[in-house]
């Protein structure tokens, strides 16, 4: 996340704070119980926390309601994890990994990290370019569980997709040409493509991946949302690994 960025969800800035670091501050206007939560949060994080005029927040954070959280440094290099440790991890067994192929759009990015959080994704692996970046945007769309997704930067999706065929992990891309998902045996290492909002999977990880599943669908629109179909995707995944089992 870049510098000078602000938080305004309640929900978001709660996730933030134990990750907030050094220079960031707590803007609260207001006095309820959920403020008062959030300041408990903020003190025992050793993150200031400043009250300020109701307007004066809304001069420095447009959407915030009472509160706003100003983070003073980026966390995306905390957050980084090396693929080559996921993989080799004895205790991320049943293994899920999802390998975004440059999705642009903050908000399906932030919505990804909700779901991957949601369904225990060991990692989210995401290019260093042409993608969208770990912004407010992204964290408030994730609801504040962005700060709890391992994610691993690569320069080349295509030589990760190699990375994890190496390690047996079988690896499938979502197309609307592929096979039903629920047609396909996922119940070991797994790894999950989706493609970006306007091109899909690109050529290349469309020709390492070992095989295309799709969502069956029956309505008026041509696929979902990038963000939504994740969700029914690595739903299906848990589902067979078990995952699901007495949750």
């Amino acid at each position: 996340m870049s510098s000078g960025e602000t938080l305004s969800s309640h929900r978001a800035i709660e996730e933030s704070l134990p990750a907030a670091g050094p220079g960031s501050t707590l803007l609260v206007a207001g006095d309820t119980t959920r403020l008062a939560r959030l300041i408990r949060i903020a003190e025992s994080h050793h993150v200031p926390v400043r009250r300020v005029p109701r307007k004066q927040l809304r001069a420095l954070a447009p959407d915030a309601h009472d509160c706003a959280l100003q983070l003073a440094r980026s966390d995306r290099e905390q957050r980084n994890v090396r693929l080559e440790d996921v993989l080799a991890d004895p205790a991320r067994s049943p293994l899920l990994v999802l390998v975004l192929d440059h999705v642009t759009d903050p908000h399906n990015y932030g919505a990804i990290l909700r779901s991957a959080d949601q369904f225990g994704v060991d990692a989210v692996v995401v290019p260093g370019r042409r993608a969208a970046p770990l912004s407010a945007v992204a964290v408030q769309a994730s609801a504040g569980t962005a700060a709890h997704v391992p994610v691993v930067t690569v320069p080349n999706v295509a030589a990760a997709v190699e990375s994890l065929k190496r390690a047996e992990v079988w690896v499938y891309a979502a197309e609307m040409a592929g096979d039903p998902i629920h047609t396909a045996s996922l119940t070991g290492r797994v790894a999950i493509v989706m493609g970006s909002e306007g091109k899909g999977i690109s050529r290349l990880i469309g020709e390492r991946a070992d095989a295309h599943l799709r969502i069956p669908m029956q309505g008026h629109a041509d696929s979902l949302n990038v963000s939504v179909a994740c969700g029914v995707m690595l739903y299906e995944v848990r589902r067979q690994q078990g995952w699901l089992d007495g949750r």
